[in-house]
């Protein structure tokens, strides 16, 4: 599934240009602070399963994707889309619990 994604993400860039390239690599620079939180999270020396960083790290591409594909959508409807395409994509509680703190990582909910 992830190799679809980055083959996807590849003919996106191939046939639109180095343009809209840069776009989506800024898009996803932002995620940096949200990853790095997410090692701290998961620390792989002392965390029992290493796949939950990855799920994490997911989780704070989706809400990222959800964020610049929905410009103007509050910050929880935001999670709530991101949330959702985690239960989407993990069945397995652990994995998606994981994914589900990367969508909430350093995010500031209106309540």
């Amino acid at each position: 599934m992830a190799n679809c994604g980055l083959f996807l993400a590849a003919a996106i860039c191939f046939s639109t240009g180095l343009s809209l390239c840069s776009v989506f690599d800024s898009i996803l620079d932002d995620v940096e602070p949200c990853k790095e939180s997410c090692d701290k999270t998961y620390p792989l020396h002392t965390y029992p399963n290493p796949k939950h960083v990855e799920c994490c790290k997911r989780g704070c591409r989706f809400f990222t994707l959800v964020e610049s594909l929905h410009r103007g959508q509050s910050v929880n409807a935001t999670r709530d889309a991101c949330v959702a395409s985690c239960s989407e994509a993990y069945s397995e509680t652990g994995e998606r619990y994981a994914c589900n703190v990367g969508c909430s990582r350093d995010r500031k909910s209106v309540v």
